[in-house]
């Protein structure tokens, strides 16, 4: 196999995509409220089939998973899940306990509500591709 492709589909790719999906996963319950939310304040759309409605409840979403993140049990839970997963340099150690200080928190909920956020947007991309590619083909 050539180079790129063992990049985009070899074991590291497969284990960084895999932490994706685990993001977009732990954001779900966010963006059920986030939906919740939308149905509230705009009671005339429906939240599930209109494209504004879902970017919105995604919107809500993030600050509410970045709350979370300040917890300090979310800062070991995160470092653990990147170390199995996404095979860091054993050099480059990662934050194991929690945070102690208010920087670093803010620091891993930043790093969390990314990891969510792009998770979610490539689990949607990941649950969108088989239909489409069945559907063109």
């Amino acid at each position: 196999m050539t180079p790129l492709i063992v990049r985009l589909v070899g074991r590291r790719a497969r284990l960084r995509w895999l932490h994706l999906i685990i993001g977009g996963a732990l954001l779900m319950p966010y963006f059920l409220v986030g939906t919740v939310a939308v149905g509230l304040y705009a009671p005339g759309t429906n939240a599930f089939t209109s494209l504004s409605a879902q970017f919105s409840a995604f919107g809500y979403a993030l600050p509410m998973a970045a709350v979370t993140a300040l917890l300090p049990t979310a800062r070991p839970l995160s470092a653990a899940t990147a170390r199995a997963l996404c095979g860091p340099a054993p050099d480059r150690p990662l934050a194991d306990g929690p945070a102690a200080s208010r920087q670093a928190r803010v620091r891993s909920a930043a790093w969390f509500t990314l990891h969510v956020g792009l998770g979610g947007v490539i689990s949607g991309m990941t649950l969108a591709l088989v239909p489409f590619a069945v559907f063109v083909m």
